[in-house]
């Protein structure tokens, strides 16, 4: 979806109400519109690629304004389960208008202007949004903080309940809650892949309990992560697995603590599987220094020969040729590219881009691979 590079709105005069002034001061941020494209200068060790930056905000906000929170997740840094408890306003509208880096936290404070309609009013209004971006994992993700949330959209969190039982048999109790799953197996699976799976639950004692993920590996997102279950009810937990950092034989650890009173018991579910990847890159990013040239290594372990139609560099004062091996790759083998930088050409504060490999017919699902190209500063 092509979004407009600047949009105007003249909105009805409309009689305030008093729920509507604590609906627009209380739920959305208040904030100065800056002007249209405006960009703060980044300082000397800029973050690297804000066109990615840029991208990746503006796909966040299609998939999340379209009803696809789940689909969203892999945007998450952290925070998924405040994350998937926001209550989004009907958005019309919506653009990046300003990149504001904050001193010493390596972090980006990204201003969007939207248009949105609330629940029951037949008007539109201007919101301005902040939120803050991290760069990681060789990519650009959003920070969820849950007291931002608990303040801005209405989100709480559960309390354990009190209890008039001794801790012993509050223990008993706790062996009557079920968990429906002793382990998570999903198998083998292509990397990029988002896996989702539930693991269902039913609380068949007389009390009350708050169920807490006190642990969890960072390639999984939950639903939720605080809850609680009154006796004899149950549901699902929805838990996803995000491949794009995992490669080989995976294991990790969900902890789930049950709570009632001062009572705590931990249950741990293991997640299991493997994630193939049917191209490799080696090393996945390049750090440019002067005077160095830089090869990369692409592994084809697939069983069919695979052919790269173009390498797309992200400036002229990089170039590359094929230095082993070539553009077809053969199942089972390797070729090897090697990038030339010149660092006299290159502009003053150019902190880096991507390097980008089409291929000729799609493999594990990707149509490209991606090199994060980074220059380092001394």
């Amino acid at each position: 979806m092509r979004l407009p590079s600047v949009f105007e709105f003249r909105l009805p005069r409309v009689t305030a109400s008093p729920l509507l002034a604590i609906l627009l001061l209380g739920a959305f941020p208040a904030a100065a519109w800056p002007q249209p494209s405006e960009i703060t200068p980044p300082p000397r060790q800029a973050l690297p690629d804000l066109n990615q930056l840029q991208e990746r905000v503006l796909e966040f906000w299609s998939l999340v304004s379209g009803g696809e929170k789940h689909q969203a997740l892999s945007y998450v840094a952290q925070g998924h389960d405040h994350f998937l408890n926001w209550k989004w306003p009907s958005v019309q509208a919506y653009r990046v208008a300003n990149l504001e880096f904050q001193d010493g936290s390596g972090e980006v404070m990204v201003t969007i202007q939207a248009v949105v309609q609330p629940p029951g009013f037949g008007v539109t209004f201007h919101w301005p949004v902040r939120q803050q971006w991290v760069f990681r994992e060789d990519t650009w993700k959003i920070l969820v903080k849950g007291s931002d949330l608990a303040a801005l959209f209405g989100g709480t969190r559960p309390r354990p309940a009190k209890s008039s039982l001794d801790q012993t048999e509050t223990l008993q109790q706790f062996k009557q809650f079920q968990i429906g799953r002793k382990r998570i197996q999903f198998g083998e699976v292509l990397q990029g892949n988002v896996i989702w799976q539930e693991i269902p639950y039913k609380n068949e004692s007389g009390i009350e309990i708050s169920v807490r993920v006190s642990e969890a590996p960072g390639w999984i997102a939950l639903d939720r992560s605080h809850f609680v279950v009154p006796p004899g009810e149950g549901g699902t937990l929805l838990l996803g697995v995000f491949t794009e950092q995992l490669e080989g034989e995976i294991k990790g650890t969900l902890t789930l603590e049950l709570l009632h009173g001062e009572a705590r018991q931990t249950r741990t579910v293991p997640v299991l599987g493997s994630v193939q990847v049917p191209l490799r890159l080696v090393p996945a990013k390049l750090v440019l220094m002067p005077g160095a040239a830089q090869e990369v290594q692409v592994r084809n372990t697939t069983q069919a020969a695979v052919r790269i139609t173009e390498v797309r560099m992200p400036a002229d004062f990089l170039v590359s040729e094929w230095v082993a091996g070539g553009a077809q790759i053969e199942p089972g083998s390797h070729s090897v590219l090697k990038i030339r930088w010149d660092e006299a050409r290159t502009p003053e504060g150019w902190s880096g881009g991507v390097i980008r490999l089409r291929l000729a017919q799609p493999v594990g699902g990707q149509t490209e691979l991606t090199i994060p190209i980074l220059q380092r500063f001394p």
